[in-house]
C-alpha cells in the first residue's frame, strides 16, 4: 500500500493535466460525432432520394458502405484526438518527476516499461478511479 500512495502522491500535476485534457477530449469527441452524424443522415436521405427509383439492393449496399465509412472515419478521429491528448500531456508535463521520485524500483521499472498511451491510462483511469494499487502491483 505504500508504492501505491507514492505513486499517487507523485501523479498529482498528472491528474490536473488528466481533468483538463479529459474536458478538452469529451468537447471534440462530442462535436466530431455530432458532425459524422450530421452528415451520415444528409448522405443517406440524398442517396435515398436519388436511389429512389433503383433496385433495393443497390440502395442496402449503399448504406452498408456509408456505416462502414462512417466508422472508420469514428475510429481515426478518436485516435487523433487520443495522440493529440497525449502530446499535449507529454509537452506540459515532465515524467521524470514521476519516475525519479518513485522510491520503490519494481514500481519505477513498470511504470517505464509501458508506453505513454497506457502509463496515461493506469494513472489516469484505473489508479486514481477507484483500482486497488496492490491489483496493479
Amino acid at each position: 500500500m505504500f508504492y501505491y500512495q507514492a505513486l499517487v502522491e507523485t501523479c498529482t500535476d498528472v491528474m490536473t493535466q488528466l481533468r483538463i485534457s479529459e474536458l478538452v477530449v469529451v468537447v471534440a469527441v462530442v462535436v466530431v460525432v455530432v458532425v459524422v452524424v450530421v452528415v451520415v443522415v444528409v448522405v443517406v436521405v440524398v442517396v435515398v432520394v436519388v436511389v429512389a427509383a433503383v433496385r433495393l439492393v443497390v440502395l442496402v449496399v449503399l448504406v452498408v458502405v456509408l456505416v462502414v465509412l462512417v466508422v472508420v472515419v469514428i475510429v481515426v478521429v478518436l485516435r487523433f484526438v487520443e495522440i493529440t491528448l497525449v502530446v499535449y500531456i507529454v509537452v506540459n508535463f515532465d515524467f521524470r518527476k514521476v519516475f525519479d521520485t518513485v522510491p520503490h524500483y519494481r514500481l519505477r521499472h513498470k511504470i517505464k516499461g509501458y508506453g505513454i498511451t497506457q502509463v496515461m491510462s493506469l494513472i489516469g483511469c484505473r489508479i486514481f478511479y477507484g483500482m486497488d494499487g496492490r491489483e496493479w502491483l
